[in-house]
């Protein structure tokens, strides 16, 4: 009786001392794991899947051209403005497509006699990556299809046509799913008018410096 005790004793001895020694494995593995575990959310900000954004661009410096037949006019732009709301989804961790929709407001030079005000209606096509913890750069192209509006008075059809924009920039993570972008760009517009003489290309492009706001919604 005395043994049999002793060796149930010394049985039951074994297992603890196997059970602690497997308890201080698992802690020690989740401690040492711990130490190289990611962040809880991607400092850039670019972490979601789909993202809404509102942009404002100044336009510092543009032209617009007037060609009829073999007569050709150029004219310098003065500062203009435009107002934005974007769409866009990541198509992989590098890349995302999207709608970018804007109003362009004094579409105007001191060779035109009325302010204009045009409406781009734009995909956009971005490409990038993570180059310092919360800074993103990525290149842009964007075309899409712009229709100026003349003001009643100025009793014109409204130029319409084909437009693109080249681009890069930018993104800074100000929050969770949050980042604040900066793009430098150039827009070419091929607007086109019909009259019932002939089709007048009246077009303008811009260079561009926007600030904006995006935030993953989903």
């Amino acid at each position: 009786m005395t043994a049999l005790a002793s060796r149930s004793h010394g049985f039951r001895y074994g297992r603890g001392v196997k059970l602690a020694a497997a308890l201080v494995a698992i802690c020690a593995a989740r401690v040492a794991h711990a130490d190289v575990r990611p962040p809880l959310y991607d400092p850039t900000g670019m972490d979601g899947q789909g993202y809404l954004g509102f942009e404002a661009s100044l336009l510092p410096y543009g032209t617009f051209h007037i060609q009829a037949g073999t007569l050709g006019i150029n004219s310098d732009a003065d500062l203009g403005a435009a107002l934005g709301l974007s769409y866009s989804e990541r198509l992989t961790d590098n890349i995302s497509l999207g709608f970018a929709p804007r109003v362009l407001l004094h579409v105007d030079s001191d060779d035109l006699n009325y302010d204009n005000t045009e409406l781009d209606l734009r995909v956009r096509l971005r490409a990038g990556g993570t180059v310092y913890k919360r800074l993103r750069l990525f290149a842009e192209v964007s075309p899409g299809y712009g229709i100026v509006f003349p003001p009643a008075a100025a009793k014109s059809k409204d130029p319409n046509g084909f437009i693109v924009g080249f681009g890069g920039g930018a993104s800074w993570g100000i929050a969770r799913r949050t980042a604040v972008t900066l793009v430098v760009a150039y827009q070419q517009g091929f607007e086109q008018v019909a009259n019932s003489v002939a089709t007048l290309t009246d077009s303008d492009s811009y260079l561009e410096i926007t600030v904006g706001i995006v935030r993953a919604i989903r």
